[in-house]
C-alpha cells in the first residue's frame, strides 16, 4: 500500500487508487501521516480537525472516522495505542519519506556528478505538497518543510548537471528554479554593483 502527500492525498494499493472521499477520513489519514509511526492522541486529532470550537460530538466522530478508515486501508495499518492512534507504514510507502532518502543520498553523490536520485525524488511530486491541506493550521510548517526540500532538491539536480560539465541539461531546470523563486539569493545573480561617481578636479587660478 502506498500513500502519498507530495501532492494531493491519496493511497493506492496495486496499482489502484483507493476512494477516501469523505473530507474528514482524508483529514484524518493526513494528519496521521504526517506523524507516521508515532502516537497521535485524540485531543490532538480533535484539535486538528475542528480547531478550539470543537463540536460535543468530536471524541465519538473522531472514533467513526477511524474505524471507517481502518475498513478502507485494511487490518494492522492504524493500530490503537495507550498514547491514541499510530499509522504503521512500511519503508518508502510514503511518498515523503521516500523522496527524503532519495535526496539524502543524491546529495551526498554530487561531487560525482549523480543526477539520477535527485531525478527519481523530484518524479514523486505531483503538485504542492499536502495540496488540499495548505492552508490548514496542521499542515503548515509540514508543507513549508516539504516545499523548502523541494528546491533544495531541484538545486541538487542543478549542481548534478553543472558538476560534470554539462551546463546545457541545468538550463531548463535553473529557469524552472528562478521561476518559482526569484528571490532566492543562491539562483539569482548578484545585483550590478553602482558605477563609482566621477570625481572631477578643478584647479582655481590663485
Amino acid at each position: 500500500m502506498k500513500f502519498g502527500i507530495l501532492g494531493p492525498l491519496f493511497v493506492s494499493t496495486d496499482g489502484r487508487e483507493l476512494p477516501l472521499a469523505a473530507p474528514q477520513q482524508r483529514t484524518l489519514l493526513a494528519v496521521l501521516l504526517l506523524h507516521a509511526g508515532e502516537p497521535v492522541s485524540a485531543a490532538r486529532l480533535i484539535d486538528d480537525l475542528w480547531g478550539e470550537k470543537p463540536p460535543a460530538t468530536a471524541g465519538n466522530a473522531v472514533r467513526v472516522g477511524i474505524s471507517e478508515l481502518r475498513k478502507a486501508l485494511g487490518e494492522g495499518v492504524i493500530e490503537a495505542h495507550t498514547l491514541g492512534y499510530v499509522i504503521r507504514l512500511e519503508e518508502d510507502a510514503l511518498d515523503a519519506a521516500r523522496f527524503e532518502r532519495l535526496l539524502k543520498r543524491g546529495r551526498r553523490l554530487i561531487a560525482e556528478g549523480a543526477a539520477a536520485e535527485a531525478d527519481q525524488a523530484l518524479e514523486l511530486w505531483r503538485g504542492s505538497a499536502l495540496a488540499d491541506f495548505r492552508y490548514e493550521e496542521f499542515a503548515r510548517s509540514e508543507t513549508a518543510r516539504l516545499d523548502e526540500l523541494r528546491v533544495v532538491a531541484l538545486e541538487a539536480r542543478l549542481e548534478a548537471a553543472v558538476a560534470p560539465g554539462r551546463h546545457i541539461d541545468a538550463v531548463p531546470v535553473l529557469e524552472a528554479l528562478v521561476r518559482e523563486h526569484p528571490l532566492r539569493e543562491r539562483l539569482s545573480p548578484p545585483a550590478p554593483r553602482p558605477a563609482a561617481p566621477l570625481s572631477v578636479t578643478v584647479a582655481v587660478p590663485t
